[in-house]
């Protein structure tokens, strides 16, 4: 390699690991033995290296328990200045979504946690996913923080040329300041999926640019060992090492230095003003699949012409807050999450059950399984499971100091989930309840308090952008070298076109659903059965709420079966004494005519795995795992958790026929697309008739107990 002594450039490094709250501890294992450990072991063997590490505080708590030697190494590193450590916001969270106040803790809790440990309090800030919005100087300033790092496409949205995506800008809000290093994309690309002369060659066109210049690089430690083909690739065939020696090679005009040496060596390249965005894949994932779709093929037609360079500045998809919208579950827990941070604001601050609850509530924060993109994210069902656990434990620290601990129920009206229509909240000892009167009076949550479980966390099955691309996925990867796992078509198992059926409707329990006559099991599962349109559209309106003794919602509305008008009362109760859930239905035809139709009552619940021996499905007696597709008759339905030592009981109240099928997704993930166990879906059909100015009273009954 051809050595040059000037001009010459600052070279950052920015590394950010992370493992997500409710990964697998064989996933930390892994990680760290092809990436984590590795790096560090790599680095230590090049002097002038130097580099800024960030490490998620998920991560960070289980190397300092699970691999001391590992923090002892780096506590030396960053001792002889060699490694810098970065901030942010502990529990890896979306700052942006966050009450500023919980925003500020978060960085603040982690700067507390890198002094501790190593010394010295973080300067700059990793920020989570890229994430920004142009409030945030503020709540950084606030935080102490003095940089971040974000990507070029950030910066080209606000008109910053390519040449220009060197050193560092301020940025500010309301006088609030904080500077930006831009992080260039032709470096991702690079770093480490092409040869180490390609990155040279990069920094050498900058030096001759802007000789002096901070160039910088940011991007996921887990490309170095932990992505499909990378350890192989950064590890076994050297090119880490190969890396450092080309930067060892140059290092007469390229100075590795870590982020707050070049800040501190370097005046603001200029003042900017960024956009609500992320990085490019980011905005195409927030977009709802049809508009992701068109945006996938406008940018596919203009790389086919040559002409991406000159467009790609002014095209970007939605931003990160999108999800919200996309993704139903996602909004679910960021509300309830919001719902807990306030009911937090509101404790005593020098409580420890506010501090327990404020540590379960930040962990609920995690990003990971509230939105998709490359990675399994929401799909994931132990990584929702995780932000809804810890969101319920961090409740009930709320309502231990709120409510003092007594044996009340509770009733709310609110808008919920924010979607412009009042939700009724019902509260027990036993169940945190959100019915929806505008969704057909269903449940979008069933809590069960004692076990800190949300039975209801399923997912409904939707069309991604990636689907088209299921069909032709191999299952093997092929060819030579390495490539970034954007680049990678890859099925984890055959025949996953099968599963890709979509539903009509989001995936809440106790939803009402009407058929001409019985349908197939088949047409069910694939949502194709003849239906009458009503239940699933019904929007009730609500009647009453109390919380006198148990928590009570009534809720009335009509449907309309063969052209006659059937008037629908529908009646929620959490009882307070019991783990019990009692809903009464009363049907009157208000028609001058007979109808006939049979009703289903659908319920989507987990249990978490379809496939565990120590968890079942029960029809009267017959069992089936979770994840069956077969019909039955009988009057009850009992899922059994022997993990979790719980059961619930559906009592229908008569003997009916009942479906149990499986809810699969078919999602993609960093090693290819796979098919994912969501939940069980449950129907029982019941045929109701009524004659003109009759009706039909209906009970159904859940009840929780120990397996």
């Amino acid at each position: 390699m051809a050595r040059t002594t000037s001009p010459s450039v600052k070279f950052c490094i920015a590394l950010h690991n992370h493992q997500p709250v409710g990964n697998f501890e064989h996933v930390f294992e892994e990680s760290y033995e092809k990436c984590y450990g590795l790096y560090l072991d790599t680095l230590d063997k090049y002097p002038s290296v130097r580099c800024s590490l960030h490490t998620s505080g998920p991560l960070l708590d289980w190397i300092a328990e699970h691999r001391p030697k590992y923090m002892e190494r780096l506590r030396a590193l960053v001792k002889a200045g060699r490694v810098e450590i970065l901030g942010g916001g502990y529990y890896e969270p979306i700052l942006s979504t966050l009450p500023p106040r919980d925003a500020v803790a978060q960085i603040r809790m982690m700067s507390d946690w890198v002094l501790e440990h190593f010394g010295t309090r973080p300067r700059g800030l990793w920020l989570t996913e890229r994430i920004w919005e142009p409030t945030l100087p503020a709540v950084l300033a606030d935080s102490g923080v003095e940089y971040t790092l974000l990507d070029d496409s950030h910066f080209r949205s606000s008109g910053v040329e390519n040449d220009g995506m060197v050193g560092h800008y301020v940025s500010e809000h309301h006088g609030q300041k904080v500077s930006i290093f831009p992080i260039r994309m032709d470096l991702r690309y690079a770093i480490p999926f092409a040869e180490p002369d390609h990155t040279v060659n990069i920094l050498r066109h900058l030096a001759n640019v802007a000789p002096g210049t901070v160039v910088t690089y940011g991007d996921d430690g887990e490309k170095f060992g932990v992505w499909p083909n990378t350890y192989e690739w950064v590890f076994e065939n050297g090119w880490l090492d190969r890396f450092f020696q080309a930067m060892e090679a140059n290092k007469d005009w390229i100075e590795m230095t870590t982020m707050s040496e070049a800040f501190d060596a370097t005046r603001p390249t200029g003042r900017v003003y960024l956009p609500s965005t992320s990085y490019y894949e980011m905005t195409q994932w927030a977009l709802p699949t049809p508009a992701g779709r068109r945006l996938d093929h406008l940018t596919h037609e203009i790389k086919d012409q040559g002409r991406w360079d000159d467009f790609e500045p002014f095209i970007r998809g939605g931003f990160w807050n999108n999800f919200l919208a996309k993704y139903d579950e996602s909004n679910r827990i960021h509300k309830r999450m919001l719902r807990v941070s306030e009911k937090l604001s509101r404790c005593p601050a020098k409580s420890q059950h506010t501090q327990l609850g404020y540590r379960e509530l930040f962990m609920g924060q995690c990003n990971c399984a509230y939105w998709h993109g490359l990675f399994g994210g929401i799909y994931l069902n132990y990584l929702r499971d995780a932000l809804t656990r810890h969101l319920a434990k961090a409740e009930s620290y709320t309502d231990l100091l709120l409510y003092g601990g007594a044996a009340n129920a509770r009733v709310e009206t609110t808008d919920f989930d924010a979607d412009g229509n009042d939700e009724i909240v019902l509260e027990t000892p036993y169940f945190r309840l959100v019915a929806h009167p505008a969704d057909g009076g269903t449940l979008s949550e069933i809590v069960l308090v004692r076990y800190d479980f949300a039975l209801t966390n399923v997912m409904t099955r939707r069309p991604e952008i990636y689907h088209d691309k299921v069909a032709d996925a191999a299952t093997e990867s092929g060819g030579s070298g390495v490539k970034s796992a954007h680049d990678l078509v890859l099925a984890k198992e055959a025949n996953l076109g099968d599963h890709l059926h979509y539903d009509p409707y989001v995936r809440h329990s106790m939803r009402d659903r009407i058929y001409p006559e019985m349908p197939s099991l088949d047409a069910v599962y694939r949502e194709q059965a003849d239906e009458i349109p009503g239940p699933p559209d019904a929007i009730y309106a609500i009647e009453s709420v109390s919380a006198k003794q148990d928590a009570v919602g009534r809720l009335r509305g009509s449907w309309s079966v063969d052209g006659q008008t059937i008037d629908v009362k529908k009646t929620i109760t959490a009882r307070l004494d019991d783990p019990m859930i009692e809903v009464a239905y009363e049907f009157a035809n208000r028609g001058n005519k007979p109808v006939a139709f049979t009703w289903g009552s659908e319920w989507n619940l987990t249990l978490l795995a379809g496939d565990a021996d120590d968890r079942r499905v029960e029809f009267d007696g017959k069992a089936a795992k979770p994840n069956a597709m077969r019909d039955g008759k009988g009057r009850k339905a009992r899922l059994v958790d022997d993990w979790q030592q719980f059961a619930v009981t559906l009592d229908f109240g008569a003997a009916v026929d009942l479906r149990q099928m499986p809810i699969y997704t078919v999602s993609q993930s960093e090693g290819g697309f796979e098919k994912t166990y969501q939940g069980t879906w449950l129907v029982a059909y019941r045929p109701i008739k009524l004659e003109p100015g009759a009706t039909r009273k209906v009970r159904l009954v859940l009840t929780l107990d120990p397996s």
